[in-house]
């Protein structure tokens, strides 16, 4: 009886360790398919081409990830100058009113996708007019760029430069 309820013991525990290592398999197919996906869309677009390696990729991080890693550029600005990055999330304009000059964000979601978390400032590559080489205001974006340091007085911010954009 004994042998029996240690057999038995022994096959769940067989069991539940391939269940688990079924479930892992099929988490990292899933995302290196997704991954394989983006590479795959991206490599389709000339202007993606541009970037082929990125240092940090926030689009394939959730809220939490991205907003935690852009938080950081923004408070050590210094430790990512030239950093390839690419983030996803919503772009919003300003302008500027002394200079009448307009300013381009990329703010990271919360899941709803009612507010902002974090956000950075970007320029996009030079040629580009707006309205016309531009999504609609509020539309959600995959903007690559490199960290460029800012001096705005006593104060170093980073920036997006040289921006490619993409959106639906």
């Amino acid at each position: 009886m004994r042998n029996q309820i240690d057999d038995l013991k022994a096959s769940r525990i067989i069991l539940l360790i391939f269940f688990c290592g079924a479930l892992l398999l099929s988490s990292i197919w899933n995302y290196s398919a997704s991954a394989d996906e983006k590479e795959i869309e991206e490599s389709t677009s000339n202007q993606m081409k541009k970037y082929e390696k990125l240092d940090y990729d926030f689009s394939l991080m959730n809220e939490i990830m991205a907003t935690g890693q852009l938080q950081n550029i923004l408070l050590k600005p210094k430790d990512y100058e030239g950093a390839v990055v690419r983030i996803y999330g919503q772009m919003r304009s300003s302008v500027n009113t002394d200079t009448n000059e307009r300013h381009f964000g990329i703010y990271i979601m919360d899941p709803p996708r009612c507010c902002a978390l974090l956000g950075i400032e970007f320029n996009c590559c030079e040629g580009k007019v707006y309205p016309d080489d531009y999504p609609e205001e509020n539309s959600m974006i995959t903007a690559t760029g490199i960290i460029t340091l800012i001096e705005g007085g006593r104060r170093l911010s980073a920036c997006l430069s040289d921006t490619v954009i993409t959106w639906e």
